[in-house]
């Protein structure tokens, strides 16, 4: 019963993608590349589902980059910043922080180690982190995308807004996917826990 209320959001999650791919052709064409790749990630991700079967808060942790990616894009949210810090900075935390957990999750087989799985979990996420910053310069600087979304560095924040978060955007982009890395570190061994306290009752 699970797994097919589970197929139903990978269905969800692939129309919301193409809905947005169909509105950014039309309105933003420079952001419809993203939508296509949130679509090309729920069929992925749908594989991997049917191998691990992944509990269901597992599933929409692993659709919040390209939710809030998507959604920030068509909405204006990289334009927003609250005391300076911009929705392109917070978008790398939580993403960071949510797939840091899902991948310990995944690799959590038994109830042992778990520092070292963090640890692997958060090395996974800052490769991924590297690589996307990777991809955001090769599309700003040689295919001339510009703006945020996966494919370009930057923003929409105001030209008034003038600070190192802005001027050094790649390596603070990586050094919030850090703080993402520990923020879920710190959930999980909450958690765990908060977990063993109840069993130990």
């Amino acid at each position: 019963m699970r797994s097919r209320h589970n197929e139903w959001i990978f269905v969800a999650f692939a129309g919301f993608s193409i809905i947005f791919i169909i509105l950014f052709a039309l309105q933003k064409k420079n952001y419809y590349m993203d939508a296509i790749v949130g679509l090309v990630f729920s069929g992925v991700y749908y594989l991997i589902q049917r191998k691990y079967s992944l509990k269901t808060w597992c599933i929409f942790l692993g659709f919040t980059p390209v939710f809030l990616n998507l959604v920030g894009l068509q909405f204006g949210f990289f334009a927003l910043s609250i005391y300076g810090v911009g929705y392109d900075k917070i978008l790398h935390l939580v993403n960071s922080a949510a797939i840091t957990i899902l991948i310990y999750h995944w690799i959590d087989i038994d109830r042992k180690n778990v520092a070292v799985k963090i640890f692997i979990a958060a090395l996974v996420i800052l490769g991924f982190g590297s690589i996307n910053e990777i991809v955001e310069f090769v599309g700003q600087r040689y295919f001339h995308i510009y703006g945020p979304g996966m494919f370009s560095q930057g923003d929409l924040l105001p030209p008034t807004i003038t600070n190192d978060l802005i001027r050094y955007d790649t390596w603070w982009d990586m050094i919030f996917n850090l703080f993402g890395t520990i923020v879920a570190a710190i959930i999980i061994i909450l958690h765990k826990a908060l977990s063993k306290n109840r069993h130990s009752r």
